[in-house]
């Protein structure tokens, strides 16, 4: 069976310049697995205003009072809340008996410069604009790529070569500990942002 990548255009850019000049390969993006595609489909199956949905499709336009086409959702209704339940309860099974090898996890983050927004960030708030931050970080980057070192790698001194506005705080900030707690918002990373989640998810679970 063809799957979604198969239906790519061959002319589509493959590879184009990323985050802070780094090269990023957009074939892995242009592919969706089964696993996705099913996803997708129940997310257009269970949530009425979802773009492209059947149960959207049964709504659309329904005249008033005429109410005989909501019989039309109740297959797409029942087979979402069946493949949603069955997919919670595995998750309760895998997540209850996985263990983390945070080690590895740990070192699987070395030298992949997801730190990069965090030193730009840094700069912005010393009053440089995010434009020129990102070329400054960008710069150091490619240094860095060169060298075959990871920003939470270098020295101040190395680090004050791309701006002299870098200090003690800014080396700090490229930790890659720090920059998870550094998404504190809303349901970021830091461990605050997401005990708040777990929290909301306990109490919608009583409710």
């Amino acid at each position: 069976m063809a799957d979604f990548g198969d239906f790519v255009s061959p002319s589509k850019k493959m590879s184009e310049p990323g985050l802070f000049g780094r090269s990023v390969d957009r074939r892995s993006e242009t592919r969706i697995s089964g696993a996705a595609l099913k996803s997708a489909l129940e997310y257009g199956h269970i949530k009425p205003w979802a773009h492209g949905g059947e149960t959207k499709r049964a709504h659309y336009g329904l005249p008033l009072s005429y109410n005989r086409d909501m019989q039309e959702d109740k297959v797409h209704l029942f087979e979402g809340i069946d493949t949603w339940s069955s997919c919670l309860s595995l998750m309760h099974l895998m997540l209850t008996k996985t263990s983390w090898n945070t080690e590895r996890m740990r070192a699987s983050l070395k030298a992949d410069f997801s730190n990069a927004t965090n030193l730009a960030d840094d700069l912005v708030q010393k009053g440089i604009s995010f434009r020129e931050a990102h070329e400054v970080v960008g710069a150091i980057v490619q240094k860095c790529i060169k060298l075959q070192v990871g920003l939470e790698d270098l020295s101040l001194s190395q680090l004050r070569e791309g701006h002299s506005l870098f200090d003690q705080n800014s080396l700090d900030k490229v930790s890659h500990d720090a920059v998870l707690r550094a998404r504190n918002s809303e349901g970021g990373t830091s461990p605050t942002a997401v005990a708040e989640q777990i929290l909301k998810a306990e109490r919608a679970l009583k409710a």
